[in-house]
């Protein structure tokens, strides 16, 4: 019985000594009072700020937690951990990791890494600043190790469920092995490189493509060919902001000329050329005619609802309607037919081509 009362008279002191740094957080401000809360009293403060916030939490509780977290992680990060990986609600968990890691992370980024990775999962944008700056950090230190290590960091960071994506700014070593970087990148990425991580590295494309464009254009080509996507949007950016706009763009035009007939469809579906029809006709102007003719028809093929759109730089009707009709076994030939309509071709000749676009190749 005493010991029961003890227990109760301690859990009631605990009580009103977070009581007391509470209210001192709402009138000196919880930046001013954090440093000053002892080791002790840190899981009775947090938990009472917890217990009034199952309605959501505002912006200034977010910080005030964050606060105490990396408060109590520089002065007993062990204690602070243990308290943060046994609570048993996910998004305190998340906060209390995300601001141990905030903190350890300011003086070994890899060890607050190490703890941000326990998240598992990010639903917040909380400590986003402080993150952003040691994610940075740590994935420099990666890749000085190499391309394996980097893809380690970027597989094992949180998945991100916020609608915020954080990207770091990182200068990739001299003799980088990028397709060794991007191979491991597309593992774990959802489609065309595109991340479920809260935190992501820069696009090694966009180096590369500066370094060595031939060996860089080489792999994405490769890559498509072998089914993959990989989207050429960076390439051309940083190109075009390096060499000038001109200038990139014959470069890669000459390069998408250069790519075997057999493999245009697969390039079309892959290099993501139609996400922009303005951009690629502009790369279709600078090749070689029987080159463009070849994009522009299975661009048509596969994508007839975005793909007409680039017969448009051929100035003769009577040319667009010709090179349509070299189609073969298409399957949704009534966008392509609604279109030769627009351009005010004859029904009857519209009703010949229909017929013979749908035929099979023999």
């Amino acid at each position: 019985m005493k010991r029961s009362l003890r227990a109760t008279d301690a859990a009631l002191e605990r009580g009103r000594a977070a009581k007391r740094w509470i209210d001192r957080a709402e009138t000196e401000g919880m930046e001013k009072v954090a440093p000053e809360v002892p080791p002790d009293d840190m899981a009775a403060v947090m938990e009472k700020m917890f217990s009034s916030t199952w309605g959501g939490l505002t912006g200034k509780q977010m910080g005030d937690l964050l606060r105490l977290m990396i408060s109590w992680a520089k002065q007993d990060k062990d204690g602070a951990l243990a308290w943060a990986r046994n609570l048993e609600v996910s998004q305190q968990r998340e906060i209390a990791l995300t601001g141990i890691a905030a903190g350890v992370g300011k003086t070994d980024p890899m060890a607050g890494f190490e703890i941000y990775s326990e998240t598992g999962t990010v639903t917040t944008a909380a400590a986003g600043r402080a993150l952003e700056a040691m994610m940075e950090e740590v994935y420099r230190l990666a890749a000085a190790k190499g391309a394996e290590a980097l893809v380690d960091i970027a597989r094992r960071s949180p998945v991100n469920e916020t609608r915020t994506i954080h990207g770091v700014r990182l200068e990739y070593p001299e003799g980088f092995d990028f397709a060794t970087l991007m191979d491991g990148l597309a593992k774990i990425s959802r489609s065309n490189m595109i991340f479920d991580k809260a935190i992501v590295p820069p696009d090694p494309m966009g180096q590369w493509v500066l370094r060595d464009p031939d060996a860089a254009f080489d792999y994405v080509a490769s890559r498509i060919a072998n089914g993959g996507q990989l989207r050429l949007d960076s390439m051309v950016y940083e190109m075009g902001e390096k060499s000038g706009s001109l200038e990139a763009r014959r470069w890669i035009a000459g390069k998408l000329a250069s790519v075997p007939s057999d493999q245009i469809p697969a390039f079309v579906r892959g290099a993501g050329v139609l996400n922009s029809p303005g951009i690629f006709r502009q790369y279709l102007q600078e090749m070689p005619a029987e080159a463009a003719d070849e994009f522009r028809l299975q661009s048509v093929k596969l994508y007839p609802g975005y793909a007409m759109e680039l017969l448009l730089d051929i100035p003769s009707v009577d040319d667009r309607v010709a090179l349509v009709e070299r189609l073969r076994g298409v399957k949704d030939a009534d966008q392509i037919l609604a279109q030769l309509k627009k351009w005010e071709v004859p029904q009857e000749r519209i009703d010949q081509v229909g017929k013979t676009i749908r035929q099979q190749d023999p």
